[in-house]
């Protein structure tokens, strides 16, 4: 995803929108910091989740560490908070 003010990419970033208004757009977390009171996260286009290299099991894309992109069906893939203990 690329935020819609900075440009930068992410695999996971916030879908918001004006509390005011009903377009939606994209904004990482340094972006949305400043603008956090004046917006609404909003659900996105898609799901962010990812796969466990280890254990195979589907987490939230912000659970995993050591992140790659490209595991099964394209997917986020890294290890889950469960595998890392």
């Amino acid at each position: 995803m690329v935020c819609d003010k900075c440009s930068c990419e992410g695999v996971v970033l916030k879908t918001v929108r004006w509390r005011d208004g009903d377009r939606t757009f994209v904004l990482c977390d340094p972006c949305f910091g400043p603008l956090a009171d004046s917006l609404w996260i909003v659900a996105g286009p898609v799901a962010a989740h990812g796969r466990c290299r280890v254990c195979g099991g589907w987490s939230s894309v912000r659970e995993l560490v050591e992140q790659k992109q490209g595991g099964k069906w394209d997917a986020p893939s890294g290890v889950c908070q469960e595998c890392l203990r």
